[in-house]
């Protein structure tokens, strides 16, 4: 399974104390989101395509391999951002 943004053009942000403020044109809501979230956001933008859990794991400045934890953690604000209407998932034969 590939993450990608569903617009990129409709996300407004500003980092604030190491916290990150969105704001989505396409929804017209604001988010505020912790580090994790604002790393994994700052990946999707920079991705000329869809990423994998593994892409983004490679993207992320964690230190050490990665545990079941962090894939859990971030596959958890994966799927905020899909009901928040700011990623989308594809099946892995899309790209």
């Amino acid at each position: 399974m590939r993450w990608q943004l569903v617009s990129r053009e409709a996300l407004t942000y500003r980092d604030l104390d190491g916290e990150r403020v969105d704001y989505n044109a396409s929804t017209g809501s604001t988010h505020l989101f912790e580090p994790l979230a604002a790393e994994l956001l700052d990946a999707l933008l920079g991705a000329d395509g869809k990423l994998s859990l593994d892409d983004l794991l490679e993207r992320l400045p964690l230190t050490g391999s990665p545990s079941q934890h962090w894939r859990d953690a971030i596959e958890t604000v994966l799927h905020d951002f899909e009901r928040l209407g700011i990623a989308e998932l594809h099946s892995n034969d899309c790209r």
